[in-house]
């Protein structure tokens, strides 16, 4: 593993795992249709932190995808067997996610599949595909470009989380309760109730 990718386009590059994810879902959009009106949902950053990290996270997100056409991958078989299990672990959980969160109706808040594990499995899955790309490519420049997104998302996951409050009130309140947001770790204080 290098910490600089070498770039250039190959046959066999990085561009094939976001090649996977595009095509994973426009597929999505078709058999969902509440897919890009529920999932697609513009969020509510509210103040200059949360607006900036939002847009930076999304530029970074995108340039990924496209840096990832100019690194080829390492046929290393222990970072490929490593890097390829994380990405196919993780892309499983994206697509689980997405499926469980439209399949969920809108008046109640979304706590099944790998909602029970985490508040935020899609962005989760996301950060964690990218890393084992990352570990595939042979970088560990493009492998922390997953953690660094995930650290991004966080004033959007406040943003997500007071328009869930408000939407589901006390029962998203327990599910916050219940849930950390990453899988592991992340409960945080709930804010006071407006009862």
């Amino acid at each position: 593993m290098d910490f600089l990718p070498i770039f250039r386009f190959s046959v066999y590059g990085g561009w094939w795992f976001s090649v996977i994810f595009l095509i994973s879902n426009l597929i999505m959009a078709l058999a969902f249709p509440a897919f890009r009106t529920k999932v697609l949902v513009k969020p509510d950053p509210k103040g200059t932190l949360e607006k900036l990290t939002m847009i930076t996270g999304l530029l970074l997100f995108q340039g990924g995808n496209i840096l990832a056409v100019f690194i080829p991958i390492k046929l290393d078989p222990f970072w490929c067997l490593i890097g390829g299990g994380l990405f196919l672990i993780a892309f499983s959980s994206y697509v689980w996610a997405i499926i469980t969160f439209v399949q969920t109706e809108g008046q109640t808040p979304v706590t099944t599949g790998p909602y029970r594990f985490s508040r935020n499995p899609q962005q989760l899955a996301i950060a964690l595909m990218w890393t084992g790309a990352g570990f595939c490519m042979g970088t560990w420049f493009y492998a922390l470009l997953g953690l660094v997104q995930l650290i991004l998302a966080y004033p959007g996951f406040k943003s997500q989380e007071r328009f869930c409050l408000a939407r589901y009130g006390q029962a998203y309140r327990d599910y916050m309760a219940r849930v950390p947001r990453y899988m592991v770790f992340g409960q945080n204080k709930l804010p006071a109730s407006s009862h």
